[in-house]
């Protein structure tokens, strides 16, 4: 009877890993350089690459598209929409030109002309659009936008409407509950594109959404103070929105980088008060924990009063799940 009790408890252990880690992660990723009729924008398709990779890195299956015209954006849109039905966590990121038109906000594929205000509801894209491709999904949706660059459409655009409106960058949202949109520069302003390899948003995006064991809200106000430090106030990133759901974008501390070695360490404690916090939005829940515990594979990131570099002996880990690795499907982003 006891062996038997034994081989459950096993059993039972095993099951809890595999639910842990079916955590579904996907993302579209849009970097538009190349418009047709406009001069090239340097920095898009880098800042595209850059996160299709980082993502990646931390769990993501991700589709990757560059250069996308009318045609090719909104099937990107439907497809992702598709793929995303049922997802845990999904993002959107796009790098390029966007407009402002009555309040309200589109992305600008590389095929346009937008030779009239009347025109841009026919050849750009909505951002309800790209919205609406994250309607199925049943956890965090998160769209990241760098696209308030000053838009040189604008200024040889043709007023059908003199009582229309056409606003620098994008205008203010209210996303859906459950959803996070983040603007390169809040309302109203522009962005600039960057003299490096990628733009101060992205930039700043890169050095923060990696970071393990930081909340998936406060990673954001990381990201605005690197950017108005590296713009000299010039421009603030803004975040509309907001996620009832504590965790991050990383895999576990420890297995971040994928490799034999990192999935081998031990896991860290996290001085993150005395609870416990699943990382996966359909098992989400909170408990006080007494003592010490540990970072574990899959779901809590564990209350300690430790350092984060205590091993998890060092913290007497009073969960007993041992370290495992980041989910498979990260990996090398599909790129079209």
């Amino acid at each position: 009877m006891r062996l038997f009790n034994i081989a459950l408890a096993v059993i039972a252990l095993i099951g809890g890993l595999e639910v842990a880690w079916a955590e579904k992660r996907v993302a579209l990723v849009i970097g538009n350089s190349s418009y047709q009729r406009v001069a090239k924008l340097p920095n898009p398709n880098n800042d595209a690459a850059d996160m299709a990779a980082l993502l990646s890195k931390v769990g993501f299956k991700v589709s990757r598209k560059m250069d996308l015209d009318h045609t090719a954006f909104r099937k990107a849109l439907q497809e992702f929409g598709r793929a995303a039905e049922g997802a845990d966590f999904a993002i959107i990121f796009f790098a390029g030109h966007g407009v402002e038109v009555e309040n309200r906000n589109f992305l600008v594929p590389t095929d346009v002309s937008l030779s009239a205000d009347s025109d841009v509801e026919f050849e750009a894209i909505p951002l309800d659009l790209v919205m609406n491709a994250l309607s199925r999904v049943s956890g965090v949706r998160v769209v990241l936008l760098d696209a308030c660059r000053d838009n040189p459409f604008i200024a040889a655009m043709r007023r059908s409407n003199a009582t229309r409106s056409i606003g620098r960058g994008l205008a203010a949202i209210e996303p859906a509950a459950g959803t996070l949109v983040g603007y390169a520069a809040k309302e109203g302003t522009t962005a600039f594109d960057g003299a490096g390899r990628n733009s101060p948003y992205t930039a700043g995006l890169l050095a923060h959404l990696g970071e393990p064991g930081v909340d998936i809200q406060f990673v954001f106000r990381k990201v605005r103070d690197t950017v108005l430090a590296a713009t000299g106030g010039k421009q603030e990133p803004f975040t509309y929105g907001s996620l009832a759901w504590q965790g991050n974008f990383h895999c576990p501390s420890s297995w971040a980088n994928g490799s034999l070695a990192s999935q081998q360490q031990q896991p860290r404690c996290e001085p993150d008060g005395n609870r416990v916090v699943d990382l996966n939005p359909r098992l989400q829940k909170q408990r006080s924990v007494k003592g010490l515990s540990s970072t574990v594979p899959g779901g809590p990131v564990c209350a300690s009063r430790q350092t984060p570099n205590s091993t998890v002996g060092e913290c007497r880990s009073s969960i007993g799940r041992q370290p495992g690795r980041c989910p498979e499907r990260a990996g090398e982003a599909d790129t079209a």
